[in-house]
């Protein structure tokens, strides 16, 4: 706005100076007005360009989208030392520095848990809340420093419980990962171990530094810090303090000696919490993009425009055309219908659902989403032929698996067990977690395994009845039938065996998650047709 008036006022100023050179008369002949047409033109476009990129700055957004977060069972506080005592060089370049590199390989790891980033001295304070955005705990590990909070000193016991307050708001397990020298002067970390335990939170105690110990240096004063006696301070690693606080609250004591052994022994204690699941979360689509690339091209017009009346015009009609037909607004054609075939198929209108999605992926061939959602609604058309082919044409990674899985419910409602038995086998290899694929597959081995044995006993009592029959031709008809009996009960298809090979194979692995799926009821009607827009 300030520099649309702006733009304003200095084109009035530069009329006005003008003017004082040239009378108005002369000016007109001197100047035609095709050209103020044009230079009006061009501060039309500039204006217009620099509105559109300040939307696109405002972060415009309309539609919705399903994105899935893991169910996360575990939170993590990291809780670190920045007291001038960890500016020490026993071990170099000094403590806080290693520390930071331990920190950067913990974070990396814990890809599957919240983390938290505390700095403490005599106060703690909070430096990173609670997220999975392990760019942003890097940064602030980065900015940590000795001596960077304005309270001197080493206050343990407030850094536990300013930690264990902030954690017992979340859900699911805690840790409290505290590194530090172990030196402390509050004197109170038996209350704040009583307080940890009482909300169930355990804490990983880091000790770094050498029981030898060394002088801290002081970058303000120049020298090495005193007490107030005027002797020099050597700052020892207190191990007992630590060991203790793990040991009351069924943590664990690490002695830091590499950044590499330190993490590693941190990520093998924390990695048994691994998320649980995940869930899927309705946001809004981000459309910046669009008033952007708008605003790009109107002030390139206004760039190259020349003081002659048709190139703009010329410009603005060859660029248009391109702007139109460009892939960027097919995307944008077909995901505005792709919402509407979603709000259809929210609706259960399979079939107006079906030719919507139809219609958006002509628009725009390339898009696994659309053909997903298009396939979901053949499926739950009883299209199962369709589906299948639409399934079959999915090539993004991240919707593969789903498609695989609805495509086996698809072969096994066409009673296409085998074919439903193979998918459901590698959807089960690549999502191991998938529940309904392993119920599915148990149940239609199952079935087969009935199907089989059935036909094999009518197959018996018929040869039986002509053995009956034919005692009198054939003396040794009675053996050789006893040993065809024999054979049938054998002689299975190799693809049964491997079947009931690899189901034998996910019970012994996965026996507790086949209790939870025997308790399910035996049909298809839980099927679960991702809706991933």
């Amino acid at each position: 706005m300030i520099l649309s008036f702006l733009t304003v006022y200095l084109n009035k100023r530069r009329k006005n100076i003008t003017l004082m050179v040239f009378d108005e008369i002369i000016l007109k002949r001197i100047l035609p007005q095709k050209i103020i047409k044009i230079r009006k033109t061009k501060d039309v476009l500039f204006l217009s360009a620099l509105l559109l990129m300040v939307f696109a700055a405002s972060g415009p957004q309309w539609g919705s989208e399903y994105i899935e977060k893991p169910i996360y069972s575990s939170n993590v506080a990291i809780v670190v030392d920045t007291s001038l005592s960890m500016s020490a060089r026993d071990i170099k370049p000094t403590r806080l520095e290693n520390l930071k590199i331990s920190l950067k390989s913990i974070i990396e790891n814990l890809t599957s848990h919240r983390i938290a980033l505390f700095a403490f001295q005599d106060k703690a304070y909070l430096q990173c809340p609670l997220t999975d955005d392990m760019d942003a705990v890097g940064y602030f590990t980065d900015i940590l420093y000795p001596d960077m909070l304005p309270y001197p000193g080493t206050n343990i016991a407030d850094a536990i419980i300013t930690a264990t307050q902030y954690l017992i708001s979340y859900n699911g397990e805690k840790y409290i990962i505290l590194l530090t020298d172990g030196e402390d002067h509050s004197k109170k970390v038996d209350e704040a171990i009583k307080f940890a335990k009482e909300n169930n939170v355990k804490i990983i105690t880091v000790g770094i530094g050498t029981p030898e110990g060394d002088l801290i240096y002081d970058e303000n004063t120049k020298e090495y810090k005193k007490d107030k006696y005027g002797r020099t301070v050597i700052s020892k690693l207190d191990e007992n303090t630590l060991i203790k606080i793990a040991q009351e609250t069924n943590g664990k004591y690490i002695r830091y000696t590499s950044p590499t052994y330190t993490s590693d022994e941190i990520i093998k204690h924390i990695s048994k919490s691994k998320a649980q699941g995940t869930k899927k979360i309705q946001r809004y689509k981000n459309r910046f993009q669009y008033f952007l690339l708008l605003s790009l091209i109107l002030f390139l017009i206004e760039f190259i425009s020349m003081e002659k009346v048709k190139i703009p015009t010329i410009i603005l009609i060859l660029l248009l055309p391109i702007f139109l037909n460009n892939p960027l607004e097919c995307g944008i054609k077909s995901e505005f219908m792709g919402e509407k075939g979603n709000s259809a198929y929210k609706k259960q209108n399979y079939e107006k659902a079906k030719s919507i999605y139809e219609e958006a992926l002509q628009k725009d061939r390339t898009n696994d989403k659309i053909r997903f959602n298009l396939a979901n609604s053949n499926y739950r058309s009883k299209n199962f032929d369709e589906a299948i082919k639409n399934y079959e044409g999915i090539s993004d990674k991240k919707i593969k698996i789903k498609a695989m899985y609805n495509m086996a419910n698809s072969y096994a409602k066409k009673n296409e067990i085998d074919k439903a038995i193979e998918l459901y086998k590698e959807v089960i290899i690549s999502d191991p977690s998938n529940e309904n694929a392993k119920y599915n597959l148990e149940l239609l081995l199952k079935r087969k395994k009935t199907s089989c044995s059935s036909s094999s006993s009518n197959s018996n009592s018929k040869s039986s009845s002509e053995n009956k029959d034919n005692k009198d031709k054939n003396k040794g008809g009675e053996k050789n039938n006893e040993k065809d009996k024999s054979e049938n009960k054998e002689n299975k298809s190799e693809a049964q065996k491997q079947a009931e090979r690899f189901l034998d194979m996910m019970k012994n692995i996965e026996k507790t998650n086949m209790k939870q799926i025997n308790s399910k009821k035996e049909n298809f009607s839980g099927i679960k047709n991702e809706f991933d827009w």
